[in-house]
């Protein structure tokens, strides 16, 4: 894997992350529109610049002592400026009208369009319901082998994957000639620990390479979504022998 190291670009979703690597100097996705070879080529100078970028979830959508009031943000409050990141998360979706933290998936479309419009950067998540029981994220009944090809789950497994890419083919800016906003999708987050059903210990190492790229493989060439950075994003480890025990590729991961 060829690495090119951002030593000083800080972007923060839910945490800081010291170091991002992009894991080539052009997107994984040989069709990435212009303006997500644009984000991914901005990101690098930014790094390269020693800037940072700030952000949080939902940042938009509440805070404190406070929820849905249009133009609010926290850190507008404190800082003046809106934050440079949004991270929004898709779980539920298919399912209710609103995802796991209770925020409006048309208000997310909505404040995404308005984000970007600022110049705001969004990272997406995506905390898939259980496939095996239906409970959450957090149930770790083994479900990892049963929604790859060829398992009991599969197909309904395709059948979430098509409402997340029904969401992201619909993020697009306003106007007569509106166009796919790109963002960062990060699938599977957090793989190195063991809360979720996807976790280190709840599937093989070799399955949830084989999850990740199906679910890359699957929004890019049958649903032909091309605005979107590819972010490997494990928990804490220790080595980089640890951090590469899940990773799935260069051609499936931007950052």
């Amino acid at each position: 894997m060829s690495i090119f190291k951002l030593r000083s670009l800080t972007v923060l979703a839910l945490l800081v992350i010291p170091m991002l690597n992009f894991a080539q100097n052009m997107t994984a996705d040989t069709k990435a529109t212009k303006r997500t070879r644009a984000l991914f080529y901005n990101l690098q100078q930014m790094a390269l610049a020693g800037k940072t970028l700030f952000g949080h979830e939902d940042a938009v959508a509440y805070g404190i002592g406070w929820q849905k009031i249009e133009g609010a943000s926290d850190v507008k409050t404190i800082s003046g400026s809106h934050p440079a990141v949004y991270g929004w998360d898709l779980g539920e979706i298919g399912v209710r009208p609103v995802n796991i933290d209770s925020v409006s998936f048309a208000d997310m479309q909505r404040w995404t369009r308005e984000a970007y419009k600022r110049g705001g950067i969004h990272t997406i998540s995506w905390h898939l319901r259980n496939p095996v029981t239906g409970g959450d994220s957090w149930d770790t009944t083994s479900a990892v082998k049963a929604i790859l090809p060829g398992g009991s789950r599969h197909e309904f497994f395709k059948m979430q994957l098509d409402h997340v890419a029904g969401y992201l083919g619909n993020l697009k800016s306003k106007g007569l000639f509106g166009h796919a906003i790109p963002v960062i999708f990060r699938p599977w987050h957090e793989m190195t620990g063991h809360w979720f059903w996807w976790g280190r210990t709840h599937c093989t190492p070799e399955e949830y390479k084989t999850l990740f790229r199906f679910t890359v493989d699957y929004l890019r060439n049958e649903k032909d979504l091309h605005n979107l950075l590819i972010a490997y994003s494990p928990d804490v480890c220790k080595s980089a022998e640890e951090y590469l025990i899940y990773y799935p590729g260069d051609d499936y991961v931007d950052i």
